[in-house]
């Protein structure tokens, strides 16, 4: 095999992986976007007005994403807050996104693993309020 053709093919391969990669970002962002979208669609009513959310009037404290896993798709997570306060946790392994009540406690272990996210929302604050 000549120099030529060695680097046609090693063209080609970089070419191949590279490509792969910005499909693979693409459809990530496809997906993260339509489980926005859904979030925003999202209802839960409740006779307790803590407990009711509106995913188009919440509050969007933080956004995740399950980097730790390989499978496709991966895993969105959305923690709001509605009117009164009170944390919710969507998740886009479901259609429509789950959605979980959290604790102030849940809310911020969830947030422990973005220190900046955590400082945003609780200041300073080490343990939840009584």
């Amino acid at each position: 095999m000549t120099a030529a053709a060695i680097t046609i093919k090693l063209s080609l391969a970089i070419l191949v992986f590279v490509a792969g990669g910005v499909i693979s970002l693409w459809w990530r962002s496809m997906c993260r976007k339509n489980f926005h979208e859904r979030c925003s669609n999202v209802k839960l009513r409740a006779r307790d007005p803590r407990i009711v959310f509106d995913g188009s009037t919440a509050q969007v404290v933080h956004d995740f994403e399950d980097k730790y896993t390989y499978r496709a798709p991966r895993t969105f997570y959305r923690l709001c807050k509605n009117e009164l306060g009170e944390y919710f946790l969507l998740s886009s392994d479901a259609d429509p996104p789950r959605i979980m009540h959290l604790s102030r406690e849940r809310a911020m272990n969830a947030l422990r693993i973005d220190p900046a996210a955590f400082k945003r929302e609780f200041g300073d604050e080490r343990t939840p309020r009584s």
